[in-house]
């Protein structure tokens, strides 16, 4: 239970009901010092929770109002898709720290929960989206799940976090006469779906959507010398956009002068679109940081008998942020790091898959 705020004194065991029981039952042995950076976290030097000394006097009025503070490890290996999964998921799997480490973390329910508990997602390692589909932007990178009410919850980026959304894929480049395919989708980052709650991005944190393919290039038959003898180009592909995972490059059309492959997205640069073949349009860029996605180019014809298809237009970026409550009294951002891409707030929780 979340320790009563004043009235009489606190016994050890009104303690060790929340926190678990110290070494040697000792109240001074409940000043720590959590630090998950050896691990790849963000966190140094934590306390048992805010106001309980860490050296010193340590006093049982020290206790009042505290609870115990739990990390979800969103900081451990390498950069992962969490497509099917959501904090709530990785809290259930065990894969956390209870600071202190004098009990093991309570079940995510009523009677677990007395009263409510700390959460920190701390984020330190890029988490990237799922495949877009249909409802690209609805798809979420790190979904915070529902918690129990009375949780303090927070999302800590770390200064090598990002919270992203997957690049679309680049558009095929059309051949012949044919238009070019459009680029799909990126999806989204961050998906709220507790409150309140506090969003917290360190210097080099990034939270961002997924950007946009960049749609393929048109097709061109041209017949330059008023003969049989026509020339079939076929149109780039577009550029992937960036994100985790980034988009793939979309294949050139395939005729007698194929189109160019469009090249994948990374983590934050789109991909660049191919080139067409022989009046076949140019493939359109992939969607980044510093770049919008851009229509693939349409082919260009010649000749009484030549025909050209139009160009694939461009995916759409997802969004950063998508919560499922308005923003004021609810959410509480502190940046330090970057947010790209827009928020959107107050959305059915239907629209965060």
């Amino acid at each position: 239970m979340t320790i009563k705020a004043s009235g009489t004194s606190l016994s050890f065991t009104e303690i060790a009901t929340e926190f678990g029981y110290s070494t040697n039952n000792k109240l001074g042995n409940y000043r720590v010092n959590y630090d998950n950076t050896p691990d790849g976290g963000s966190f140094s030097n934590l306390p048992l929770d805010v106001g309980v000394p860490q050296s010193g006097e340590i006093k049982f009025s020290d206790f009042y109002s505290k609870q115990l503070n739990i990390v979800v490890d969103g900081y451990d290996g390498s950069a992962e898709s969490w497509a099917s999964k959501s904090a709530t998921g990785v809290y259930d799997d065990h894969d956390v720290d209870v600071i202190g480490g004098f009990r093991g973390r309570p079940g995510r329910n009523v009677t677990d929960w007395q009263g409510g508990k700390t959460v920190k997602i701390n984020v330190n390692k890029t988490i990237g989206s799922s495949m877009p589909g249909s409802n690209e932007d609805y798809k979420c990178a790190l979904k915070t799940g529902e918690w129990p009410a009375d949780t303090t919850l927070s999302v800590d980026v770390g200064s090598e976090g990002i919270i992203t959304g997957q690049g679309g894929e680049g558009g095929h480049g059309g051949a012949n006469k044919g238009s070019g395919a459009s680029g799909e989708n990126g999806s989204s980052g961050l998906g709220i779906q507790h409150s309140p709650i506090d969003i917290n991005i360190a210097s080099g944190g990034i939270i961002q959507n997924g950007y946009g393919g960049g749609g393929g290039g048109g097709g061109a038959v041209r017949d330059p010398n008023k003969s049989s003898d026509d020339d079939y180009g076929g149109g780039g592909g577009g550029g992937g956009g960036a994100g985790y995972p980034g988009g793939e490059g979309g294949t050139g059309g395939i005729t007698e002068f194929s189109g160019g492959p469009g090249n994948d997205g990374t983590s934050t640069v789109g991909g660049s679109g191919g080139g067409g073949g022989s009046g076949g349009g140019s493939g359109g860029s992939g969607g980044g940081h510093s770049s919008t996605p851009t229509s693939g180019g349409p082919g260009n014809p010649k000749g009484p008998v030549g025909g050209a298809g139009g160009g694939g237009g461009a995916g759409s970026n997802g969004d950063a942020i998508r919560a499922t409550m308005a923003q004021s009294g609810n959410v509480n951002i502190s940046n330090s790091g970057s947010i790209k891409g827009d928020a959107v707030y107050s959305v059915p929780s239907s629209q965060i898959t």
